[in-house]
């Protein structure tokens, strides 16, 4: 049983008579990590939490406050405060996927599962991406796509930042996630969706 848990889940709060009883049945609870959930882990048989995840639909309880700035000063025009956070983001089609791979395994699953990217990227970084893709996708809609939409660089300067210099957000041990997959079906965790793609993806939600 897969609960999205964006509320506590604690044993003082059950109500037998609302309550979901599902005898031999593995419980895993999804939760972002911001929300900081309380839980009871007698009420559950795994946590798994996801970090810096880029979302494709907009959504309050899923959206990423970082992502969200960058949208809102392109939309409103004023300068975006990167305020030097570094993201260990990943795609929300690598999340889901990883997720049913995992619900599928003939092994159980572990107590405590981080989900997040491999690489990380500092803001400004992805504002630069995100902002080239803003900018083609209004000119397209108001039909004034010129020739400087198509000259301006295809990909920004991006620096992959190895895990020792990512002192603002520390990545999570990416492990248990990675040795449960090769128990799953052999493949261990690799995101495959390109950060282009995943903020397209976001962009589209939040336009409309």
């Amino acid at each position: 049983m897969l609960l999205l848990g964006f509320e506590n889940y604690l044993s003082r709060f059950d109500d037998s008579k609302i309550g979901i009883g599902v005898d031999g049945a593995e419980v895993i609870l999804v939760t972002p990590l911001r929300l900081g959930v309380e839980f009871d882990l007698s009420e559950i048989d795994g946590h798994f939490i996801v970090h810096d995840m880029i979302p494709s639909v907009s959504s309050v309880l899923w959206d990423n406050p970082y992502l969200d700035d960058m949208i809102q000063s392109l939309i409103e025009g004023y300068d975006f405060d990167s305020k030097g956070y570094v993201g260990w983001w990943v795609a929300e089609l690598d999340i889901a996927d990883a997720i049913s791979r995992l619900m599928l395994s003939n092994h159980s699953s572990p107590k405590e599962v981080n989900f997040a990217g491999r690489r990380s990227w500092k803001s400004n970084q992805v504002f630069e991406e995100l902002q080239i893709l803003y900018k083609r996708t209004i000119a397209g809609q108001s039909g004034s796509f010129t020739t400087e939409h198509l000259t301006s660089p295809s990909t920004p300067e991006i620096e992959l930042l190895p895990g020792e210099m990512s002192v603002h957000n520390k990545r999570p041990s990416l492990n248990t996630l990675h040795d449960s997959l090769i128990l799953a079906d052999g493949e261990g965790w690799r995101p495959m969706t390109p950060l282009r793609t995943s903020l397209m993806h976001f962009l589209i939600g939040k336009l409309n």
